[in-house]
């Protein structure tokens, strides 16, 4: 929810270029002949067959691209460069990049209908399972920066997951229409 994902009906014979604004998990096959790129507003991922996810959502302050296999490129729209190995993250913010060491499973569990948190802060949390459940949630403040950390299974209905959330953090929810108001307790 919330991606989109621009391509052209057939690749030309030299090439393979994809725009995204949102996020994407792709499994490309190398072709050196017709290198795979993906295109956001910040960065070229030069893909050189791999397994990889990308997460470049308009309204975010920064990027990131994280790696499962293989080895990818990334050029940033500040004309930096650098190069992925399996198991690291590339997070891009305004003017600069930082690569760091991580489990690139976690960043793709949501193809398996999961969401892996460690230490996440539940703003961040609640606005990934906006995203992923195309439905407005709405939160105060207060929320700030409590951290949260264990395992959600997106394949439950909305109101379970949050109720989840309830039972592990000092916050409440409430429905109101078509949107959800998370609240702190504290």
């Amino acid at each position: 929810a919330g991606s989109r994902l621009v391509y052209p009906a057939l690749f030309p014979e030299d090439k393979r270029e994809i725009y995204l604004e949102g996020e994407i998990y792709l499994e490309v096959a190398s072709d050196e002949k017709r290198p795979f790129h993906v295109r956001t507003g910040q960065m070229d991922v030069r893909v050189l067959g791999t397994k990889f996810n990308v997460c470049a959502y308009k309204e975010d302050a920064a990027s990131n691209v994280v790696l499962l296999e293989g080895k990818v490129e990334v050029n940033t729209s500040m004309r930096q460069k650098a190069v992925l190995a399996p198991d690291e993250r590339l997070d891009l913010e305004r003017d600069s990049f930082r690569i760091q060491k991580v489990d690139a499973a976690d960043y793709v569990a949501w193809t398996r209908g999961l969401m892996i948190l460690k230490s996440e802060p539940i703003s961040r949390v609640l606005t990934r399972l906006s995203r992923y459940y195309g439905i407005p949630i709405e939160s105060e403040e207060a929320l700030g920066e409590m951290k949260i950390s264990g395992k959600l299974d997106l394949r439950d209905r909305l109101e379970d997951v949050l109720g989840i959330l309830s039972d592990v953090a000092p916050v409440s929810f409430a429905r109101s229409n078509d949107t959800f108001i998370v609240t702190s307790e504290e």
